[in-house]
């Protein structure tokens, strides 16, 4: 059962808006487009997992996708779990690696060397990132007085083209990489071997609520990370049909000025991006300037259309703008 289900990250929801109203010529854009081919992969390759997972029975296997738990009670620090599988005999914790190419596992220096097109690329050894990931999980378990329960770990290559090579050194370890294909049996297996129960069912109800609470989403500034001053990004309503912007405010539609394309409500698309490039906190007038819209009451009334509800009196009011979840 699918207790916390798998979304676009958040991230990648803020560097797709980033592209498209980021500085002209910007310097560092190879480096956007790098990272945002990163996280896409990363995605994708998550979401296939999700397709192997589908075949475990519904009952007693309880996943948890996305998870992002605070390491200490300051909240200074968190460790994430791609994917996190309870049931009343153990836990485990699914590391997820959609790397296409020759790899090859080095455990003397905790590496994997993936060999493409005839460029090999240096990756940190994923089995060292879950294995701390497991360790952090266990300490999460304790202090919320969980304690004793058999907690395993996989690292699961996605991506059926990829070539695997394992160091000899690797040992034990070896049995800790699979692939997406056999991922299922190697759950099965498990559960053959430990059929001892740990967690009745209250306490996975219980477990199951602490970790969506504890959950925390990941929300870095965009603009800081690639030293992009909020000024030089591009403003206005972008045209859904041709790409452009500014579209300008006509009755109750947006026109583009190029492609004469009419649209109600491609305003929602820009209040998103200054929620996400910006601030989700926003004033009338802020928004107001965003979107190259003249009249304050109109702005009021797009916000009240989309149920963004003021903080404080109407003039110094804010409103918070949702972000993807």
């Amino acid at each position: 059962m699918i207790v916390k289900e798998r979304t676009k990250p958040l991230t990648l929801f803020k560097l797709d808006s980033l592209l498209e109203r980021m500085p002209l010529n910007f310097s560092k854009k190879p480096d956007i487009l790098s990272d945002r081919a990163k996280f896409n992969a990363g995605f994708n390759g998550e979401k296939s997992l999700d397709y192997h997972l589908s075949d475990l029975p519904v009952e007693n296997y309880y996943i948890f996708h996305d998870l992002r738990l605070p390491r200490d009670k300051t909240q200074k620090q968190y460790f994430q779990l791609d994917s996190l599988i309870i049931t009343p005999h153990y836990c485990l914790i699914i590391e997820v690696k959609n790397l296409i190419g020759n790899l090859y596992f080095d455990h003397q220096f905790n590496q994997v060397i993936r060999t493409r097109n005839g460029i090999e690329e240096a990756f940190p050894d994923p089995i060292i990132q879950v294995e701390f990931q497991a360790s952090c999980f266990k300490e999460w378990l304790s202090s919320y007085k969980f304690a004793d329960i058999p907690i395993f770990y996989l690292v699961v290559i996605t991506n059926i083209h990829s070539v695997i090579k394992i160091s000899p050194s690797y040992k034990k370890s070896q049995n800790k990489i699979v692939r997406g294909k056999d991922l299922i049996l190697t759950i099965h297996r498990l559960t053959k071997n430990y059929t001892q129960n740990h967690l009745s069912q209250k306490d996975i109800k219980k477990l199951s609520k602490l970790l969506i609470k504890n959950h925390k989403q990941i929300n870095i500034d965009i603009l800081k990370q690639y030293e992009i001053k909020k000024e030089d990004l591009a403003t206005g309503v972008i045209c859904p049909n041709c790409g452009n912007l500014p579209m300008k405010r006509a009755m109750r539609h947006w026109l583009c000025l190029t492609c004469s394309n009419k649209n109600a409500d491609a305003h929602i698309k820009a209040i998103h991006d200054y929620g996400l490039l910006i601030n989700p906190q926003v004033k009338n007038e802020e928004l107001r300037n965003f979107l190259h819209l003249n009249s304050s009451t109109s702005m009021y009334k797009i916000l009240r259309a989309l149920d963004l509800k003021p903080n404080g009196s109407r003039k110094a009011a804010t409103y918070t703008i949702p972000l993807p979840k």
